[in-house]
């Protein structure tokens, strides 16, 4: 659940969006003004989709939940977050109603989480090829025939694990090359994480979900590392076969 501290006008959609949080808020909205008994010791707005607070009346109530002030923004006002300490929020409370097909993850939390697959290398055409939804379109011959490009609405996926999938190529390779730096590491888990669930950067900071390890984890996941580093290997053994083989032919012709 969320706090606007110093305002305690109803909240639509669109104001939540105003305030960075349409992310969270893909269905309803239930707000409860609040007095001097709040996060910030002013009045405000409590907030919250009443969906995910089945048999818990949305509001503040200090001796039952646990907040943190969100980083301040300018010209946003402040805002809170929060959650019932006997109910911290999981994958579960905090899933969308549809998944973009993935793998599951295991978080800081000791919990599987959902990572939409991205990306994953072709050893056949070698490059990257979308795993992301894509639509259909015209083929020229009065039908429709399966798109290969992400949709609209995930493309920001596809670019935002471009430079993580690149650089794994690299370390695959067993080249040198750089890491990209950890603010594009970050951005791209967020998106990741908030295509399944309502999450945004302040959540996973809040909830303590992610650290170095989770953080490459999901990359990992989210670009078939697996995938690319058993073709590199397979790609290796060819050529380690096919030097041997050529020595062993040179030897023999030598004699």
């Amino acid at each position: 659940m969320y706090f606007r501290s110093g305002d305690q006008r109803t909240l639509t959609k669109e104001g939540v969006a105003k305030l960075g949080l349409a992310y969270a808020f893909p269905a309803g909205i239930q707000c409860v003004q609040v007095n001097s008994n709040s996060p910030s010791k002013s009045q405000g707005l409590v907030f919250a989709d009443p969906a995910r607070h089945e048999g818990k009346r949305v509001g503040y109530f200090p001796d039952q939940q646990t907040w943190r002030k969100l980083p301040t923004v300018e010209g946003r006002a402040e805002l809170w977050v929060g959650y019932w300490n006997e109910a911290k929020p999981g994958p579960e409370d905090l899933a969308r109603d549809k998944f973009v097909r993935g793998i599951n993850c295991d978080l800081a939390d000791g919990r599987k989480w959902h990572i939409p697959v991205v990306r994953v290398y072709d050893g056949a055409q070698e490059r990257w090829i979308s795993e992301l939804p894509s639509a259909w379109i015209d083929d020229g011959q009065g039908g429709l025939s399966r798109g290969t490009e992400p949709t609209a609405k995930h493309i920001h996926l596809w670019e935002l694990t471009a430079p993580l999938a690149d650089a794994m190529f690299v370390v695959a390779a067993g080249e040198q090359g750089e890491w990209p730096d950890d603010r594009a590491v970050g951005r791209a888990v967020v998106a990741l994480l908030q295509t399944n669930y309502v999450v945004g950067a302040s959540e996973l900071d809040f909830l303590e979900l992610v650290g170095t390890e989770e953080a490459f984890a999901i990359v990992c996941t989210a670009t078939r590392y697996d995938v690319l580093s058993d073709w590199m290997d397979q790609k290796k053994r060819n050529c380690d076969q096919s030097t041997e083989s050529g020595a062993s032919l040179s030897d023999g012709a030598a004699a």
